[in-house]
């Protein structure tokens, strides 16, 4: 039965009335203004300062940041990069690949992680929705020769998340972690610098002992 006590019970019932009787939610608002955009935008922490809270209430995110409220910074893979991170107690790290090319990205941790894999540039993996989920790892390798979705055009974003923490004792711990970067496409440019250095020299020396030959004779 109703009584004071209860706050909610006439949301609850307005609730269940207007889907059996609507079929849609209904505004029982006195002044007819049943708004949350402002209230959901505060929840959202006004989306850190690092994003704009839309109409429905959720963030779209500048570059260089992801999450709900856009309060988690993400590191752009680059081409060689090696990056040492540490953290004490629970941590989330984000990376974002923003274009498509055959590459491997290498994460390794001192204490378990989990790391949750996704495509777009532009997405924020989580335990809630992801691609690939690796869990309970201290060491992953990221292959776009084996996960193809890494090659596409818009990229692809990664979540690690390390829980650093023995919940029981309520005690904290450091971690280190790295992340190392590299493209295919630079190790072979490489590797056709190199052979086409070997062989202007080797033509070099042909064309020298060709030379000699010729003086010879």
């Amino acid at each position: 039965m109703p009584n004071e006590v209860y706050d909610n019970y006439w949301t609850s019932w307005n609730f269940l009335n207007d889907y059996i009787t609507q079929q849609s939610l209904v505004c029982h608002a006195a002044d007819g203004n049943c708004q949350v955009t402002t209230t959901k935008c505060t929840y959202m922490n006004n989306c850190s300062s690092h994003g704009t809270c839309q109409t429905n209430g959720t963030c779209v995110c500048e570059n260089g940041w992801k999450g709900a409220d856009c309060a988690t910074p993400t590191i752009e893979l680059v081409d060689g990069d090696f990056k040492v991170l540490q953290s004490y107690g629970p941590k989330y790290y984000s990376f974002t690949k923003n274009d498509a090319v055959s590459s491997i990205l290498i994460l390794n941790s001192e204490l378990d992680m989990d790391v949750f894999i996704s495509a777009g540039n532009t997405t924020y993996p989580t335990q809630f929705s992801h691609d690939v989920a690796i869990l309970k790892t201290k060491k992953v390798t990221l292959d776009s020769n084996d996960i193809h979705f890494l090659q596409q055009a818009d990229g692809y974003s990664v979540t690690t998340f390390a829980v650093s923490m023995d919940e029981a004792a309520n005690t904290y711990f450091n971690n280190t972690m790295t992340a190392w970067y590299g493209e295919r496409a630079t190790e072979l440019n490489q590797v056709q610098n190199t052979v086409g250095s070997i062989m202007d020299a080797s033509y070099a020396l042909i064309n020298t002992s060709d030379l000699k030959m010729r003086s010879v004779f």
